[in-house]
């Protein structure tokens, strides 16, 4: 019998939704005993010894009373199994989004969205197979055998022997196969797991496909992974197929075995009819929750390997962010203060930032630069809580950033990536996520101070236009000042923000560093950027270097001018 222990964990935790089905499995192995027995005693009476309706009446009624409730206790128990697959679904899913949103955007450092969509769907459903199909035809395969066993060795202990000796065979079969169906199962996974992502990739590149004209190549590598898949299917059905007659050959041969026994013991009245019917009615009986198990088996398989996918994603990522239990409440804002930070990455040896010490002020514009690699999306990614830091500590104010209830810290920041996100609904709705239940008036005024205003009013539909799939419709430049709106609409103390006028236009550059000087007047603004121009705006801008503050430490500026324009003054950094 293939048992995984995880996923018996999981059915251990669920075992109050199982008593009723064990339950039901030993009631169901007594009714079909007692079943068979009224149908022996009905056929004698009625062929050999020609008795009326009458003289069966009782027997006739209780064969009838025992359908019955069979009937009923195999609905309830379906019913009940199946309301404890959507709960372990449920919570399944559950787990996994709650891991996808504690970890934030360094869960896709391991799985890719293809990868984690096709786990959530197509693995949580491997999981649930197993607990709800499996499980308990594993547990039938257990009682009901045992159950006719007890019945038939009193009456006939030939018989008793031969279903004994022939009852390993089964499991015996499963076991040999089951390597073989394992290994074709974990394949099959992640050469779906693979297509899923590769089309993925190419769905939202095709537009860099068609312009460089390799449309032809990207349909041959669909093609040819969609051709894997099939052939990795078409090995696990052979298999599972093979398993089906296997158990099918061992359950007939020795159904015939005990058939062929029995009738020449009855032809040289070796036994009597009555006891030979009653056993021949329970053999089918007694093998077929085995051949249904051997059935199910490639389920058992698939399970485990899903089992395995998500134990691995439950376990790894770059490291909890979540609070610890003694959460605790941001009641002032403040300063932020990085007190000798440090921060790697999984499978890299050197830390993307290394011994960081800053000071934030709570109010103005702070600009980071450095090169490409030198650790500002990473300074940005600790601020945000996306990771941790491995050495030193993050204060807000004069309490360390770990220790507040990351829901208070969230609802005080707001972020800009660098290309921020646009869902496939209208402008209102991708502005509106910023503040849920917002008036549309207030949604209005954010657009006004984002400069969107233009762009709403040549659109058809103005704010309730749909903009596609990734802000299709939408430029880049009109893509950030939705994500601008958003940041007005918050009105969150702390902004942070990714290169937010990388490859814009002088225009839209200009209308995004205005209300970038409007945010920074009341609150607290962190920029990352390359262009001089936003850190002439700056009260502080800061160097980074290979994951370091660079020689000229962070620049406190007083005059408003950038890094150069002190240089070239012969300004001095403080």
């Amino acid at each position: 019998m293939f048992v995984d222990k995880r996923l018996l964990k999981w059915v251990k935790d669920l075992r109050g939704n199982f008593i009723l089905p064990l339950t039901a499995e030993f009631l169901n192995a007594f009714f079909i005993i007692v079943q068979a027995y009224y149908l022996s005693v009905i056929t004698e009476k009625v062929f050999l010894k020609s008795h009326s309706l009458k003289d069966i009446l009782p027997e006739m009624t209780g064969f009838f009373l025992i359908s019955t409730l069979r009937i009923l206790i195999a609905w309830i128990e379906q019913k009940r199994i199946s309301s404890t697959g959507l709960v372990l679904k449920k919570d399944l899913q559950s787990r996994l989004i709650r891991r996808i949103h504690a970890y934030g955007p360094s869960s896709q450092l391991e799985n890719s969205a293809a990868e984690l969509s096709t786990f959530y769907t197509d693995g949580v459903n491997a999981i649930v197979r197993y607990v709800t199909e499996y499980i308990p035809n594993l547990i039938r395969a257990l009682v009901l055998p045992a159950a006719i066993l007890i019945w038939i060795f009193p009456l006939d202990l030939i018989t008793g022997f031969i279903l004994l000796l022939t009852a390993p065979l089964i499991p015996l079969f499963m076991i040999l196969i089951g390597s073989m169906t394992e290994t074709a199962t974990r394949r099959k996974w992640q050469q779906l797991s693979r297509m899923r992502a590769y089309f993925l990739d190419v769905l939202q590149g095709l537009t860099t496909i068609r312009i460089f004209g390799r449309t032809g190549y990207f349909l041959e590598r669909i093609k040819r992974t969609s051709e894997d898949f099939r052939s990795g299917s078409m090995q696990v059905l052979r298999i599972a197929f093979l398993s089906a007659l296997i158990m099918e050959l061992l359950t007939t041969i020795s159904m015939a075995v005990i058939a062929v026994e029995i009738g020449l013991r009855l032809l040289y009245e070796g036994m009597i009819f009555r006891e030979a019917f009653f056993i021949l009615i329970l053999t089918p009986d007694f093998y077929q929750p085995m051949r249904m198990l051997g059935g199910l088996f490639h389920n058992a398989v698939a399970g485990s390997a899903a089992a395995d996918r998500f134990e691995r994603r439950m376990s790894s990522g770059v490291g909890r962010i979540i609070a610890p239990a003694g959460k605790t409440s941001l009641v002032e804002t403040g300063p932020v203060r990085f007190e000798n930070v440090s921060c790697r990455y999984p499978q890299r040896s050197e830390p993307a930032l290394s011994a960081i010490t800053i000071t934030i002020p709570p109010v103005g514009l702070t600009v980071v630069r450095g090169p490409s690699g030198a650790g500002k999306s990473t300074l940005l990614a600790l601020l945000m809580r996306f990771v941790e830091p491995i050495e030193g500590r993050i204060m807000l104010g004069e309490t360390p950033l770990k220790d507040l209830d990351i829901k208070d810290w969230r609802r005080l920041t707001s972020w800009i990536s660098q290309d921020p996100y646009i869902f496939n609904r209208t402008i209102l709705e991708n502005i509106a996520l910023a503040k849920p239940g917002v008036s549309r008036s207030e949604i209005e005024s954010a657009t006004r101070s984002a400069g969107l205003t233009e762009v709403i009013e040549q659109l058809p539909h103005g704010l309730d236009t749909p903009v596609g799939e990734q802000g299709l419709r939408l430029s880049a430049g009109e893509r950030q000042r939705v994500a601008l709106a958003r940041v007005f609409l918050r009105d969150a103390p702390y902004i942070f923000m990714d290169e937010p006028t990388a490859s814009l236009d002088p225009h839209t550059d200009n209308l995004i560093r205005r209300s970038i000087r409007i945010l920074a007047s009341d609150r607290l603004v962190l920029v990352i950027s390359h262009r001089q121009e936003i850190g002439s705006l700056a009260e502080q801008v800061i160097f980074l270097t290979g994951g370091r503050l660079s020689r000229n430490n962070s620049r406190i500026l007083q005059d408003g001018v950038g890094k150069e324009q002190r240089d070239s003054s012969g300004g001095k950094s403080v």
